[in-house]
């Protein structure tokens, strides 16, 4: 495999994983805080610095200025500048998260148009949305213990996750970390899903999941 071969197979990776910890944040949060490694839930932003450092070093190898390369020599710049300036954890947290969903952004755009047909990552993201949508709609009829779960990471208050309200209605996040994130991460898996998928069936009954998670989020 080649040094580029490396860094998409890593790219991708981090995608799933990113994608992962995002749809399944309010059990993540809870049973991390539970076993006191709260700092675990950082490890997708682990795996996209990491994805830069290896850019950054493909453009040495290769002495070769690539959109990839400039991308990450931008963050870990940025990552520099946030530390230099301030000494607050907090602070720098806020700004490496700030810096990082743009790379991965990027990334996750490119891989997802190359490998649009590789059933493998296809499968799994499919898993990941109907186990997704259930955990709305069962939390309908429940409440999951990681609600209104707090601890304190770098300075700052996290939950694990929170119910919300509007207009009168209840808003259920299932295990996601809210009910915002819940709609809108499904909403991207299901064009995932709508553009790879064969199925006329697995299309529809994504849409009725999706659907149904719509009015419950």
């Amino acid at each position: 495999m080649t040094m580029k071969g490396v860094e998409k197979n890593l790219i991708g990776l981090t995608l799933l994983i990113f994608i992962f910890f995002e749809c399944f944040a309010g059990p993540l949060r809870m049973v991390f805080h539970m076993v006191g490694v709260e700092f675990l839930f950082s490890i997708p932003k682990l795996f996209i610095l990491l994805t830069q450092i290896y850019s950054i070093i493909l453009v040495l190898y290769y002495r070769k200025i690539t959109v990839n390369g400039m991308i990450a020599s931008v963050t870990i710049f940025y990552l520099l500048f946030i530390s230099m300036i301030s000494s607050q954890p907090a602070a720098i947290f806020v700004g490496v998260w700030a810096i990082l969903p743009l790379f991965l952004g990027y990334h996750g755009v490119r891989i997802i148009m190359e490998n649009i047909k590789e059933k493998k990552t296809s499968r799994i993201i499919l898993f990941i949305f109907i186990l997704s949508c259930f955990g709305v709609i069962c939390n309908g009829f429940f409440n999951y213990p990681w609600y209104n779960v707090s601890y304190e990471i770098a300075g700052m208050d996290v939950s694990s996750s929170q119910i919300g309200s509007s207009g009168g209605y209840t808003r259920y996040a299932g295990f996601f970390k809210s009910s915002l994130q819940a709609s809108a991460n499904l909403l991207i898996l299901l064009l995932y899903i709508v553009s790879t998928s064969k199925s006329k069936n697995l299309i529809i009954i994504s849409f009725v999941l999706s659907a149904l998670v719509a009015l419950l989020t």
